[in-house]
């Protein structure tokens, strides 16, 4: 029997200092996190409707802050801001909050946010736990709860038009900072002896990588997974500019290195147009990727957006494995 999912949000005291808001979103949860931590979406429905966001920035990653500023009708400034704490995409994150505002600038809260898939949408959870009982009250008397039914009825409505723009133009993006400088995060991306420590999904070996890095060049490597699963990959690179960004299309290829089929989705792209770019952040690097079906059929279309959250975990393992190759140093 198909589960019906209402859209009413719900909220709870878990606690003295607790205030939890629940609702179901009709959409997949990639997207959900997407729109809930990147600034270009956050600006779209964070906060109410009467209300401009002028100020929306966000490093969303253990240890980033965040910054937005809302502009009311009376023209009055409300600033937020805060550090995240936990960043597990694309299930949770915490981070802190405060009211840059005296006197509510002397509480911070710390708010969570859980995503489970449910039914093909998602079930969101925030938990905002205040420093004090009174504090929970005061925030409940400042008509909280209004207020995020209004903002999460602006999440529901962008969502959609998150939705219908993947339809049209699907495309996947993630990012993360390493705590490393941007020419040895560029290495790692391009160096064959690099590559091979740590280009794979979790729980796959690189088995080769053979690197010719120019515009019209290649990458080619192969690798082994779980039960002896071999799988080949190739880059042609049409950008080169070290060390910020690089353009490639992507493709799998058999043992005779011709383009072939998804091995185990038959309807998976052919090829794929991937951007890798890599920002310097006061000695950090912050890489952000982006994959774009190349000329897709309708069929190719479906299945790369509706493949969102796995593209997600695999390349959470990847990243996981450059973190680590480059914390070995």
């Amino acid at each position: 029997m198909t589960q019906v999912h209402t859209t009413e949000m719900t909220m709870t005291l878990p606690s003295d200092r607790e205030v939890r808001f629940t609702r179901f979103f009709a959409a997949p949860r990639a997207r959900v996190f997407k729109a809930w931590t990147q600034p270009e979406h956050v600006a779209q429905w964070w906060g109410c409707s009467q209300s401009t966001m002028i100020v929306c920035d966000a490093d969303v990653r253990p240890g980033g802050r965040y910054r937005y500023v809302m502009k009311g009708p009376d023209g009055a400034e409300h600033p937020f801001h805060g550090v995240y704490r936990a960043v597990a995409p694309p299930e949770r994150f915490e981070h802190t909050q405060v009211y840059d505002v005296a006197p509510f600038s002397e509480d911070e809260a710390t708010v969570t946010v859980t995503l489970e898939p449910v039914d093909g949408g998602t079930v969101a959870t925030e938990t905002v736990l205040l420093p004090s009982a009174a504090t929970r009250d005061g925030y409940l008397g400042g008509g909280c709860e209004a207020a995020v039914v209004e903002s999460f009825n602006r999440l529901a409505a962008h969502l959609d038009v998150m939705g219908r723009a993947e339809e049209a133009s699907p495309r996947f993006e993630i990012s993360r900072t390493f705590a490393a400088p941007r020419e040895r995060v560029w290495d790692a991306f391009t160096r064959e002896d690099c590559l091979r420590q740590w280009w794979a999904p979790r729980g796959f070996e690189n088995l080769y990588s053979k690197v010719d890095l120019r515009p019209e060049g290649t990458f080619q490597y192969r690798l082994r997974g779980p039960e002896g699963l071999e799988v080949g990959g190739l880059f042609r690179y049409q950008e080169v500019a070290p060390p910020e960004r690089m353009r490639y299309i992507v493709a799998f290829v058999d043992e005779a290195g011709a383009v072939t089929r998804h091995p185990m989705i038959p309807d998976w792209p052919l090829e794929i147009v991937c951007t890798t770019a890599l920002t310097e952040r006061d000695g950090q690097t912050l890489v952000s990727i982006e994959w774009v079906p190349h000329n897709p059929t309708d069929a190719e279309r479906k299945v790369f957006a509706d493949n969102e959250e796995s593209m997600h975990l695999g390349w959470t393992g990847t990243l996981d494995n450059l973190d680590a190759f480059l914390t070995r140093g």
